[in-house]
């Protein structure tokens, strides 16, 4: 994304992945921004229990009156890029 300079390759994340859940009994995930999970997300959300996103809504601008609807909207293009996938917001702002 545009405003991450440190972004790790995915495969390397679903390597770490892997090695996670070999490791532990519970449950395993990745911690992302929506718009990312919604445009690059598919293979990564295979490998997890869950997938982690994060929305911004007051980052980007919006105000009280439209932060709850904008971050639904949010939240509903993850889901349909991602419809197998089980959503927890793990970051709001």
């Amino acid at each position: 994304m545009d405003w991450n300079d440190h972004l790790v390759e995915t495969d390397s994340v679903i390597a770490y992945c892997r090695k996670v859940k070999m490791a532990i009994d519970q449950p395993v995930t990745v911690a992302e921004n929506y718009e990312w999970w919604a445009a690059h997300g598919e293979k990564l959300a295979g490998e997890l229990d869950f997938i982690a996103i994060h929305i911004y809504p007051v980052w980007e601008g919006k105000d009280i009156d439209e932060g709850l609807s904008y971050s639904i909207e949010n939240v509903q293009k993850v889901r349909d890029a991602l419809p197998n996938s089980t959503i927890v917001i793990s970051e709001a702002g």
